[in-house]
């Protein structure tokens, strides 16, 4: 196995941030308020300011704007993080017209097309930048630290389940083990007898456990995120007892281990 890299080389915030994004932030707000001016509003303003969806569209902006703002306290020497800076811009730039649109009655190519596809190239550009940034710090020594997140198609916010964005990433990266942690030993052909434990299991047998339905409630998320992520490259999956004391040390540094390991 090539010897990983030691460091991350970093450089001051502010080069690529100060230059480039305030004068993008100027000019999307200048664009904006010229359609604000030039376009009528949908109505009195009372009945604008009494629509929740104006409310839902400004937060996702501004939860845009500190993702944004976040991105400019990263020091990572990447061009990857570049992307991410573009792709928010172009995202904050659909959100802005997108918002608009709660208030004033603009024209429809402005309206749809052109905040659609602002939109929608932004989330593609942040993608691919989220993407090969984790890429990049998997071949360091750091532990990154991802929230589970995430803005949908209609730019609101929504909380996703962590062992699903777990194991995208887990799949994405081609990881050699995902390990994810329960609040049980592991898996059982009976549960909770102990005597039916499961020290290791593939994902044939896995999935006839689930047909007969002696897998069930919230361990099912898991066995489809480990699915979904073996399906992706992954190598094998581990599920651990979170409550049990440096479970995560004994699995992976002792010949016996924790848990129940899950092969292809």
């Amino acid at each position: 196995m090539a010897e990983r890299e030691k460091n991350i080389h970093i450089q001051p915030s502010s080069s690529i941030s100060r230059t480039h994004i305030f004068p993008a932030l100027l000019a999307i707000a200048a664009v904006s308020g010229l359609c604000a001016f030039v376009s009528p509003p949908l109505g009195p303003w009372r009945v604008i300011l009494s629509n929740p969806g104006m409310y839902i569209d400004l937060l996702a902006l501004l939860f845009l704007l500190f993702m944004l703002w976040s991105s400019t306290k990263v020091r990572m020497n990447h061009v990857a993080v570049n992307w991410v800076r573009y792709g928010l811009l172009l995202w904050i730039a659909g959100g802005t017209f997108d918002l608009m649109d709660e208030i004033f009655r603009q024209p429809r190519w402005m309206g749809y097309y052109c905040e659609d596809l602002l939109r929608l190239s932004g989330m593609l550009l942040t993608a691919i930048g989220i993407y090969k940034i984790i890429e990049r710090i998997n071949q360091t020594d750091a532990v990154p630290v991802i929230a589970s997140a995430g803005i949908g198609l209609d730019g609101e916010i929504y909380n996703v389940n962590a062992d699903t964005a777990a194991s995208r990433i887990a799949g994405a990266l081609s990881a050699e083990q995902f390990i994810l942690l329960s609040d049980v030993r592991g898996l059982y052909g009976n549960f909770p007898d102990e005597e039916s434990f499961i020290d290791e299991i593939n994902l044939t047998n896995l999935e006839k456990l689930v047909k007969e339905k002696k897998i069930t409630d919230g361990m099912i998320p898991k066995i489809e995120a480990i699915k979904y992520a073996m399906f992706e490259g992954l190598g094998q999956a581990v599920l651990l007892d979170g409550r049990v004391p440096h479970a995560l040390l004994l699995e992976l540094f002792t010949d016996k281990g924790q848990g129940t390991m899950i092969n292809h």
